[in-house]
Parts: structure tokens; C-alpha cells; sequence
């Protein structure tokens, strides 16, 4: 399923600076200019979990994001290829059907290895998310975590290269 654009509205503070005042011209400015620079960027996210696509899919694309979402690894990885040249960001979590988090990856890294990659998972196995940060991993989000959690994930993860 693909979702596009902030008019998916989901949460209205998420991208706002730091101090800005709502409402201000030069807030609004920012904001948008903000917004139009994450538009460019696309946002593949992969999650057995419906409800879970569904929330941060409408966060991403209420932050500019345009979004591509899989119910699995193996719906994520023939996604991504079919589109290789658009992915900017993979979003997954580590335990899916068909084709788990840590191929996901490593498929991801293979076609794709300029591609930001943030790991999602409720268990916390440190020693696959060492692996996975050894092998070029962005970012760790434990579950449960909150919007406001992912939306200082995500900007930290996009702040950084690949």
C-alpha cells in the first residue's frame, strides 16, 4: 500500500522545530520548507502488525513523508526493488513472517545500501541489533515506544548518512 502526503493528517506538532511559535509567518515558513524537503523523500515501512503500519504511516506522511508499506519482509524486499531508485528510508521490525527483520536488512544493504535503516522491535536482542549496527544499521526503536519516540528516532536517523 502507498500513502503520500501531509494531507494523511495524523499528528499536527510532529516536524516542529524546537521553539518555534505556532502560527508565526516565519514558523509556518520553516515548516513548510521543511515538510517540502521530506516530500522528495520516500519511506519504506514493514510491519506484520496492521495498526502499527497504519499510525506511523499516517505520522510519516503528515510529516512530509511519502510512505510505501509491506506486511512483511518479502512484500518489503520485492517493493524495494521494484523501486529501487526511490527508497531513501526503511522502517521494519525485526520479527515478521516470510522474511524476518535481519534478512530484510541485509537484503536492503545488498540492493540498496544508501537507503537509512531504522530496526523497530519489542524484543531486545542486543546481540542481533550489534550485529545489525556493525553491518550499517541507522537506528534501534525498542517497542513500545510513542510518536513522539519514533519522531526523534526518525529525525536522528535521517541527521545522519547512510
Amino acid at each position: 500500500m502507498i500513502y503520500a502526503g501531509p494531507e494523511s493528517a495524523f499528528n499536527p506538532s510532529w516536524g516542529s522545530p524546537a521553539g518555534a511559535e505556532a502560527g508565526g509567518p516565519e514558523s509556518l515558513a520553516r515548516l513548510d520548507a521543511q515538510a517540502e524537503a521530506r516530500r522528495q523523500l520516500t519511506v519504506l515501512l514493514a510491519d506484520d502488525e496492521e495498526m502499527v503500519r497504519l499510525v506511523l504511516a499516517q505520522a510519516l506522511c503528515r510529516a512530509g513523508y511519502n510512505v510505501i508499506a509491506a506486511c512483511d519482509g518479502a512484500e518489503a524486499v520485492n517493493l524495494c526493488r521494484g523501486r529501487l531508485d526511490e527508497i531513501d528510508v526503511v522502517v521494519f521490525d525485526l520479527t515478521m513472517p516470510i522474511l524476518d527483520g535481519t534478512s530484510l536488512f541485509r537484503e536492503i544493504r545488498r540492493v540498496v545500501p544508501r537507503a537509512r535503516t531504522l530496526l523497530m522491535s519489542g524484543y531486545s536482542e542486543s546481540s542481533t541489533v550489534n550485529d545489525l549496527f556493525e553491518e550499517g544499521l541507522s537506528g534501534f526503536l525498542p517497542k513500545p515506544f510513542s510518536l513522539q519516540q519514533f519522531e526523534l528516532e526518525m529525525a536522528r536517523v535521517m541527521a545522519t548518512g547512510c
